[in-house]
């Protein structure tokens, strides 16, 4: 049976989908059969950041009735299943968000881990996927104002009975930041993983090929692949002062 875990945030711009959609990836790349579910019903993303579109079946007509579950998950070229949800704000109703709970059901069987990327913010779609998965990874900006809207998906959680995983610091730089142990000490949470800023996360993200497939040595794929494999009890790799040369060289 999977684990089903939610990547939210309580705050827009910090990343969220792009660590989910790569987090995705690099499980399946440490073997494990992966589905990873775009929960933001009103504006879709990770579809966008895999360059996925035009889809005949979208999660939206599985909320709404017209399709099973399993008509709707695609297996992406890059070896993960994605359910995607619709571009189309047409499909979206009042009632189909209560169904998430009773979709993920359906098909977490056939998995060993399920990836929610649930809507930013703390409003009702981002609540439905809290209450949709085991456990919460939140992912955040290591700023004063991501922290605070981060401690506030916390607590959201512990309302909903979501077993807190950890946090996730992303574009993390060093610069007039807060620290890793300033952001374990606010929120009271550990932080799982640390995910350096990287400026060819725009490019990948124009190119609409996520960074651990089109740059895999970068930091940012190694902090994604090492958060990965601390989610699965592999435990961290630390880069060779050989591999970090070769990096800056560009192999």
């Amino acid at each position: 049976m999977a684990r089903v875990i939610v990547a939210a945030s309580g705050k827009g711009g910090v990343g969220k989908t792009t660590v989910a959609v790569n987090l995705a990836i690099a499980l399946h790349m440490l073997g494990r059969r992966v589905l990873l579910i775009d929960a933001n019903l009103t504006t879709p993303n990770a579809g966008i950041h895999l360059g996925v579109f035009n889809i005949p079946v979208s999660l939206h007509d599985v909320l709404s009735g017209k399709a099973k579950p399993e008509q709707a998950t695609y297996k992406h070229p890059y070896g993960f299943y994605f359910l995607p949800a619709s571009l189309d704000i047409r499909k979206l109703t009042k009632t189909m968000e209560k169904r998430l709970i009773q979709v993920i059901n359906k098909l977490m069987d056939k998995f060993d881990y399920v990836i929610i990327d649930a809507a930013p913010g703390l409003g009702k779609e981002a609540q439905l996927a809290l209450e949709a998965g085991d456990e919460l990874i939140v992912v955040t900006n290591a700023e004063m104002p991501a922290v605070v809207d981060a401690l506030k998906t916390i607590e959201l959680a512990k309302i909903h009975n979501t077993s807190i995983l950890g946090v996730v610091i992303n574009k993390h730089s060093g610069r007039n930041e807060m620290t890793k142990e300033n952001v374990e000490e606010f929120l009271e949470t550990p932080v799982i993983g640390v995910i350096r800023e990287d400026p060819k996360v725009k490019l990948s993200l124009r190119r609409k090929v996520p960074m651990i497939i089109s740059s895999p040595s970068s930091k940012f794929s190694r902090d994604v692949m090492n958060l990965a494999r601390t989610i699965t009890g592999m435990g961290t790799v630390k880069e060779s002062f050989f591999g970090s040369i070769l990096r800056r060289l560009g192999f």
